[in-house]
């Protein structure tokens, strides 16, 4: 396997009235204890505002990194050691299993209440493969 993770891409726009939401849905390819860089993917005109990060499992959203635009990132390491970087995209250090469980959603808004986001899974294949 190359070091470069294989991504699957499916898009969806959604326009209703004045809520405009893109909906992506992306796997990312890791092997167990490698880092994995999950991209947001999303290109909207929401210039200004937050970026964050949410893991979901089993209809449980926590949030696991944000930026509100100020240049202040936090990520949240109880639930795994990540990086949140400038262009959006998010680095997952060291993968197990268990972070294959969830899913990942990048969200991007404003304070006039326009909100896009995009899921992403990883499929995170044994050490042994």
């Amino acid at each position: 396997m190359s070091d470069h993770p294989r991504m699957a891409w499916l898009i969806c726009w959604i326009s209703i009235g004045l809520f405009t939401q893109a909906h992506g849905f992306s796997t990312t390819v890791v092997k167990e204890g490698e880092n994995a860089t999950i991209e947001c993917g999303l290109q909207t005109k929401v210039e200004e505002g937050y970026l964050k990060w949410e893991a979901i499992t089993n209809d449980t959203t926590v949030l696991l990194a944000f930026n509100y635009g100020d240049g202040h990132t936090d990520c949240d390491d109880r639930i795994i050691n990540c990086t949140l970087h400038a262009n959006g995209s998010i680095q997952l250090e060291s993968v197990s299993k268990k972070d294959g469980a969830r899913y990942y959603r990048c969200l991007r808004g404003d304070e006039d209440g326009y909100n896009y986001y995009s899921d992403h899974r990883l499929l995170v294949l044994s050490k042994g493969l």
